[in-house]
């Protein structure tokens, strides 16, 4: 398959700006973080030049809440005159964009006092005229593209039209859950009211493991802690990989706790946040795409995820994610993993309990 995994954001940028440039027909972009600062001005310009007819932005509501990982609205942010120049300088930029030919509309509203604000279009996806799409993890912003992430180029025509569609779909307000293969590739779009039933393949993969399972996330938590589990139960070897620089310190807490408990062989990844998220099973079937493996992604987000049995892309990830990730991380010390993470999950299950119900209002 044409399919190729480009880690971090050098690689991803060379090779995307590249095909923005080259565009004829249409440039399509979607993402949950976009700001005012040197990359999103970096991404806006460059499709500002590219001869493409057709431009577009879909951008998650949740810029309009939380910037650079802070809330907006909390009394403390709305003095930091730093961050408020950049929402201000944010808002001229999409502004600016509009000028310049490039539509711009926001993805799943924040709701009535925010009560929405964790039911999030997670969905990052680039589209280059009938040619080229991209899926992953990276946002445009500048501090998601310091940290360690990837994107996945498609180059199959089919697979393109269909993410083409999808993002049309989104863009005149229409989420959708389906699950669509593509000989070695199936994609499963997520549209929060069913993704429990839609995230299915995912769990009999995790269920059917015969050797070992890696999996790659800065945010894992349960119900793939719970299935994950049951395959350490059942014999199988279990590897995570996660930040130990995590930009959350809850989900750290958290997963090192997990990792005791459940009888993970938990590595951190040193240096820089890992966004990065990937699992591989049996060394044959690679899952790919927007999701964490959390129960956010779960309950309430809106994701595309890849499943993938070729094994010509199976072994760029074992090469170009596995093989260096490890490498880089290290092990969770035993004094570490006496780290207690009831509280986290207990506030983790709170919010999933509130998601549950509340994604199924208007």
């Amino acid at each position: 398959m044409k399919i190729e995994i480009l880690v971090d954001s050098d690689l991803f940028w060379a090779d995307l700006q590249k095909e923005i440039l080259a565009a004829q027909d249409c440039v399509y972009g979607q993402t949950m973080s976009f700001e005012g600062d040197k990359v999103g001005i970096m991404f806006s310009e460059t499709i500002r030049r590219s001869p493409a007819k057709d431009k577009r932005l879909l951008l998650d509501s949740y810029i309009r809440a939380i910037i650079n990982d802070k809330f907006l609205y909390s009394f403390k942010n709305r003095r930091d005159k730093e961050l408020m120049a950049e929402v201000r300088a944010t808002e001229l930029l999409i502004q600016e964009n509009e000028a310049a030919g490039i539509k711009s509309k926001f993805t799943s509203p924040l709701g009535f006092l925010f009560h929405k604000i964790s039911m999030r279009n997670h969905k990052k996806l680039v589209i280059i005229d009938d040619r080229i799409a991209y899926i992953g993890g990276i946002n445009f912003c500048d501090h998601n593209f310091f940290w360690h992430d990837m994107m996945v180029r498609i180059d199959e025509p089919e697979i393109v039209a269909y993410l083409k569609e999808d993002f049309q779909k989104t863009w005149d307000g229409e989420n959708v859950g389906a699950i669509k293969t593509f000989g070695d590739f199936t994609l499963v779009t997520l549209d929060k009211r069913n993704n429990e039933k839609l995230f299915q393949p995912v769990f009999e993969l995790i269920d059917s493991a015969k050797k070992n399972i890696f999996v790659e996330s800065p945010y894992l938590t349960f119900p793939f802690c719970d299935s994950l589990r049951q395959a350490v139960q059942r014999g199988i070897e279990v590897t995570i990989c996660s930040p130990d620089a995590n930009n959350w310190g809850l989900m750290r807490n958290y997963m090192l706790w997990e990792a005791k408990r459940s009888g993970f062989n938990l590595q951190l990844y040193q240096g820089k946040m890992s966004h990065l998220k990937g699992m591989l099973i049996d060394e044959s079937t690679l899952i790919i795409g927007s999701t964490n493996y959390d129960f956010l992604s779960y309950r309430a987000h809106i994701e595309n995820i890849a499943i993938i049995r070729d094994a010509g892309v199976v072994q760029q990830f074992q090469k170009r994610v596995i093989e260096p990730d490890l490498k880089n991380s290290r092990p969770a010390t035993r004094v570490e993993l006496e780290t207690d993470g009831r509280m986290a999950k207990r506030s983790m299950q709170v919010l999933d309990f509130i998601c549950k119900y509340l994604k199924y209002l208007p």
